[in-house]
């Protein structure tokens, strides 16, 4: 993976990730939203710093926080907590792995739930190659075999 991938990259593929474990039927959003639908996961992704690991490889930790609510009102809803249960049994037990060019396995995976909302927590390391410049190879050299004393 090259030096060039950013955090969009990685969100896409949790959207995709999502998509395969809850159908095409759950929404997912990016920044803008006019009107919202329910059900639903926002993802957010916090990088920290790149992390040398060798002359020309480093990695970056991507913190991942995924939201999912299930209504806009959820005093009224019964069997709440069953259904964040549910969905959270479901990211722990197959929210395993992204896929980039590769697999890239889900790490510290964790989740909280308060006021109806689900809140997944992950960590992805994401290890990038940094692209190295060609140099022009040495010409070759002769040495003169006469010797001056």
């Amino acid at each position: 993976m090259e030096e060039g991938i950013i955090g969009e990259s990685v969100k896409s593929a949790i959207s995709i990730k999502l998509g395969e474990i809850f159908g095409d039927n759950t929404i997912r959003y990016k920044e803008k939203v006019t009107k919202m639908l329910y059900p639903n996961f926002f993802i957010y992704i916090v990088s920290a710093p790149i992390t040398p690991n060798t002359k020309n490889r480093a990695y970056i930790n991507y913190l991942v926080n995924i939201k999912y609510r299930v209504a806009e009102d959820t005093t009224n809803l019964t069997n709440l907590e069953l259904e964040l249960d549910k969905i959270a049994f479901r990211l722990m037990t197959e929210f395993t792995h992204i896929t980039l060019d590769k697999p890239i396995m889900i790490r510290n995976a964790r989740y909280e739930k308060s006021d109806g909302v689900l809140e997944f927590m992950c960590n992805i390391n994401v290890f990038i190659q940094k692209k190295l410049e060609e140099k022009p190879k040495q010409e070759k050299l002769k040495l003169d075999e006469e010797v001056e004393e």
